[in-house]
């Protein structure tokens, strides 16, 4: 390993993931259609070159977020600080427009999850909205299960809405180009696993 040829002490090591998995919590399977936090909640396990001092943080990061960590760590300005600022406001949130489902697999009903959903955290307090107008609230404190969402006035969930539809209209989907992958990218992309076999999408 890295430590046994010395290199441990100059290297940055990060162990993470993109996403969690659910296998049956909340009737999903899979992670493409929910934002319940065994989707979402996910380890990051950092240590920098030097062996400077750990420490343990709760605070909710973004993938970016990880992209920008190496950039800073290697004294890279990152592309999104550069030209648009720190792009922490946004950790918050998460955002997925994905769909599709396994055949056979037991869930919810198809026609249900065709929306765009938004997470925010204030604290242990968690939202979770939809595109179809569901507002779900969870204290993750009492309910790390996220079993039983908590009770909304009529103008909580409307707020909830608009907050959510605010950022949906600011940060909307990325325009498909059309345009074809090149072999090296989709054989990159079958070597992670992310294409069909011999490179095909």
């Amino acid at each position: 390993g890295i430590e046994d040829r010395g290199l441990l002490e100059g290297t940055l090591v990060i162990i993470t993931s993109d996403h969690g998995e659910a296998f049956g919590e909340h009737e999903f399977w899979s992670h493409d259609w929910a934002l319940y936090e065994e989707m979402i909640h996910v380890p990051l396990l950092v240590q920098l070159p030097g062996g400077r001092r750990s420490a343990v943080s709760d605070v909710p990061l973004d993938g970016i977020e990880v992209h920008d960590l190496v950039l800073e760590t290697l004294g890279v300005t990152s592309v999104e600080e550069a030209s648009d600022g720190p792009r922490r406001p946004n950790a918050e949130w998460f955002h997925t427009d994905g769909l599709g489902r396994e055949k056979g697999v037991p869930g919810p009903p198809l026609e249900t999850l065709a929306r765009d959903l938004a997470v925010w955290f204030e604290g242990s307090r968690k939202w979770i909205v939809s595109s179809r107008g569901e507002v779900a609230l969870y204290d993750l404190s009492s309910d790390p299960g996220e079993t039983t969402p908590l009770e909304l006035t009529d103008a909580e969930r409307t707020a909830a809405l608009e907050r959510a539809r605010a950022w949906w209209d600011a940060h909307p989907p990325a325009a498909r180009t059309g345009e074809a992958l090149d072999a090296q990218t989709l054989d990159r992309l079958h070597d992670l696993g992310y294409a069909g076999d011999e490179g095909e999408q």
